[in-house]
């Protein structure tokens, strides 16, 4: 095998201009293309970028497919490939765990503080916050360590006792909205901080159980309890005031949607609309407009908890098929898959996830 050694390449002071070929590893070209665009670039070649501008994202194409680069939380993230699942109808202090990488079943970890359903959570990665409920109305916040297994300690207190609730992160603050008391409400906590919840602002409209999601800067709060909403709000989750209109859902759906995605998309699933339903549906997190379809949850269901690493996202439980986990990848369309199972066969839980380390 020859050695081609050059210490330098001149050309008299000016950009030298090289022929195409000219680097070349084993027959291979190491220059690699790039191409910016909302839609897969056709043909092209191992090591080739690829910038998503539809959805922000960078790829590069290896092993004949293109892969995401980068795709993390952002500094302080609240997501993780812990997913913890808590608080179910049949079993209400109950706290399970699985591995979002890996499909398979859940495993137990510990038990929360407050015997009761219908909470709301979030996460900064790696604590998690559980918060109301019901059976009685609770106003009760506690927190877990994600990456401890064990039982649940006490936080501080919401504004007003309330459940069905819903929880979103940006990494700092979390955020609590809506209930079947005080529909409106939304209380804001430091995460690392613990003590009693302050007021934030209020939502559009009252209504219970908005699925709520955060691309780390806005969060958004869909549908929900009354007349089978189709509302989508949104606030900046580090300046308290008052929810915007988004957008609206494909459907209008109540009690029990839930919502899960990434930095870029939030995926609304299930329902009630006349029956429980088995929609998915999303929307861009950070550009307002009316959602779009996504494909279908195994079989209608509602109240289920969510959880997330940024390319997973996960459904688990519901009214319907009650231990059940099923699954989609964020940024590819289509139908849910099944995962595994939960312990606990109950409706009513709510989703959090975190760093297992």
């Amino acid at each position: 095998m020859s050695t081609l050694k050059v210490n330098s390449i001149a050309n008299n002071g000016s950009a030298v201009d090289l022929p195409n070929g000219a680097f070349n590893i084993g027959g291979k070209s190491i220059l690699q293309g790039y191409t910016s665009s909302a839609t897969e670039p056709a043909s092209p070649s191992t090591g080739d970028f690829w910038w998503d501008s539809a959805n922000e994202l960078l790829y590069q194409y290896l092993n004949s497919e293109f892969k995401a680069i980068g795709v993390v939380a952002a500094a302080g993230g609240w997501y993780g490939d812990r997913g913890i699942v808590s608080n179910f109808q049949s079993s209400n202090n109950t706290i399970e765990y699985y591995d979002i990488t890996t499909t398979g079943n859940a495993s137990d970890f510990g038990d929360t503080t407050a015997s009761v359903t219908r909470r709301g959570s979030c996460s900064d990665g790696s604590r998690g916050l559980i918060a109301g409920g019901q059976s009685p109305v609770s106003n009760v916040i506690e927190y877990i360590t994600i990456s401890s297994t064990g039982n649940a300690t006490d936080f501080g207190d919401l504004s007003v006792a309330r459940d069905w609730i819903s929880g979103v992160s940006d990494g700092i603050f979390g955020l609590f909205a809506g209930g079947t008391s005080n529909g409106n409400t939304i209380d804001y906590v430091t995460v690392q901080t613990t003590g009693n919840a302050q007021d934030f602002g209020d939502l559009t409209a009252e209504r219970w159980q908005p699925a709520g999601w955060s691309d780390a800067t806005y969060g958004v709060f869909c549908g929900g309890h009354y007349n089978a909403s189709n509302i989508i709000d949104y606030v900046t989750i580090a300046s308290p005031a008052n929810a915007t209109d988004f957008g609206d859902l494909t459907v209008g759906r109540g009690s029990g949607i839930s919502a899960c995605g990434d930095t870029t998309r939030t995926i609304v699933g299930g329902g009630v609309s006349g029956g429980y339903t088995n929609i998915l549906d999303y929307i861009t997190t950070a550009s307002p407009a009316n959602a779009t379809d996504f494909g279908d949850l195994l079989a209608g269901n509602s109240s289920m908890a969510t959880c997330s690493n940024a390319t997973y996202a996960c459904w688990c439980g519901g009214e319907v098929a009650g231990n059940t986990i099923q699954y989609v990848t964020i940024q590819t369309t289509g139908n849910a898959q099944d995962f595994g199972d939960l312990i606990t066969d109950g409706y009513a839980p709510t989703g959090l996830s975190g760093s297992p380390s």
